[in-house]
């Protein structure tokens, strides 16, 4: 995959029906990120991936999940935070 070096100027999410076999015969849809960025030559590049379906649908309680994520990594860098200046004080009296 690759990695933009300078800033995404375009971005687009695009939702396209595949239809499988003959007549009467199921459809699927896919859903496709595109994303491009211009250079200072003012050449660029534009990059296709599909989504997959799971990360196109938000899960049941997702939102309550990732606050509570947060929620605890807050609390570690807060508690890394509090270490390191217990440490530093301990080594300064030493």
């Amino acid at each position: 995959m690759a990695i933009p070096t300078s800033t995404i100027s375009y971005f687009r999410i695009q939702n396209i029906v595949e239809k499988k076999g003959k007549k009467g015969s199921k459809e699927r849809v896919i859903e496709y990120m595109a994303y491009g960025e211009l250079n200072e030559q003012n050449a660029g590049s534009c990059t296709l991936t599909e989504v997959p379906s799971n990360l196109s649908k938000p899960q049941e309680n997702e939102k309550e999940i990732i606050r509570r994520f947060w929620d605890r990594e807050h609390e570690k860098c807060d508690y890394v935070r509090e270490r390191k200046a217990t440490i530093t004080a301990e080594v300064e009296e030493k």
